[in-house]
């Protein structure tokens, strides 16, 4: 990592950039706004030219990044880059389970509420930071223009994804047995349609936080 990738992102930055991707600001617009901050911008970089996404040419304007990633990438990302900020001084391992914790949200809610499969991982990835801020992270959310679902999963245990959140508290400690193939029944309670997705969400939720935790 370079000497500028290793400097603090600034905060206010990335809640505006989330702001503008939420609001579908022009790609000129979300642009300028990451070019205030030079440490984000080189993040930006090494994220759309990193492995994850194979490109054969390297992309070196923020313009044409953010051209390629579009708004759903690039929202993902930016609240990536926004909770491992807060969680900056937190050891590797810990941040590899948020992440983990985010995605296995993802893939399991494309199963059970395909249409919220973007708020399940937000969800997911603000979860520790919740339990770190508690209502300042409400505020940063409001202000950041995030869904009123993204807030309930977080402060509503009786919510859709505030369910899920519990079964995925539950099943993420068990997911290298599935994948290891200690276990085969699942010893959690779950919506049956949810069964035949849970080892593959493990898999899959594994290698992408993998991937993201060598650009971070």
């Amino acid at each position: 990592m370079s000497e500028l990738e290793k400097q603090e992102l600034n905060r206010q930055v990335l809640i505006r950039l989330i702001k503008a991707i939420i609001d579908q600001e022009e790609l000129k617009v979300i642009s300028q706004i990451i070019s205030m901050d030079p440490h984000l911008l080189a993040r930006v970089l090494k994220y759309v030219n990193s492995p994850y996404f194979g490109l054969r040419r390297e992309i070196t304007s923020v313009e044409h990044a953010v051209a390629y990633l579009g708004y759903k990438k690039l929202k993902e990302f930016a609240f990536i880059l926004l909770t491992t900020s807060v969680l900056q001084n937190k050891p590797r391992e810990e941040v590899k389970k948020v992440l983990q914790f985010a995605y296995l949200m993802k893939f399991l809610a494309r199963k059970l509420y395909p249409k919220y499969e973007d708020e399940a991982f937000m969800v997911g990835l603000f979860e520790p930071i919740r339990e770190e801020l508690g209502d300042e992270l409400k505020e940063i959310l409001i202000k950041a223009g995030v869904s009123d679902i993204v807030i309930e999963g977080l402060y509503n245990q009786r919510s859709a994804l505030g369910k899920l959140k519990s079964i995925v508290a539950k099943l993420l400690p068990l997911c290298k047995k599935f994948i290891e193939g200690e276990i085969e029944e699942i010893p959690v309670k779950t919506p049956e349609n949810l069964k035949s997705a849970v080892v593959k969400s493990c898999i899959d939720s594994e290698n992408v936080t993998n991937q993201i935790l060598e650009l971070l």
